[in-house]
């Protein structure tokens, strides 16, 4: 089933705009703290609560699809792409050079294709730190 069949099917889509206060402050902390923790770690947690505040069963990876690909967060998206990059840009390190008969070679594309990386995560830490000094919810 496509993103657009699983959303009209969100237990927590079906909520939308719930004036509970407390479903709103366990929705609310995954986007507090998404800065300090793994999404999936944030879900699992999330999840215990909606269980025992709601009776809303709901597994982790569907919570986490919630977060990233119905509710879109901007700060809990742009975190999430940092963790998933930072990985990458470890790989794309590891390609920047290699020895051979004792001499290091350095591949000048690869070189730039990691520092380009290196620069477009740099860019969207300045954007979150943006958003919290402008007073946005970050």
């Amino acid at each position: 089933m496509g993103e657009e069949g699983s959303a009209q099917l969100c237990k927590l889509c079906e909520y939308a705009g719930n004036d509970d206060y407390k479903f709103q402050e366990i929705i609310n902390f995954v986007h507090e703290h998404s800065h300090e923790a793994h999404i999936d770690g944030l879900c699992a947690q999330v999840q215990r609560q909606l269980r025992e505040e709601f009776a809303l069963e709901m597994s982790v990876e569907e919570l986490r699809t919630h977060f990233l690909n119905h509710k879109c967060d901007q700060k809990t998206v742009l975190n999430n792409v940092i963790r998933e990059l930072v990985p990458m840009i470890s790989v794309l390190k590891q390609g920047c050079s290699m020895t051979q008969d004792g001499t290091t070679i350095v591949d000048p594309k690869a070189l730039n294709m990691y520092l380009d990386s290196v620069k477009q995560v740099m860019s969207l830490f300045k954007h979150l730190e943006t958003m919290r000094q402008s007073g946005r919810r970050v």
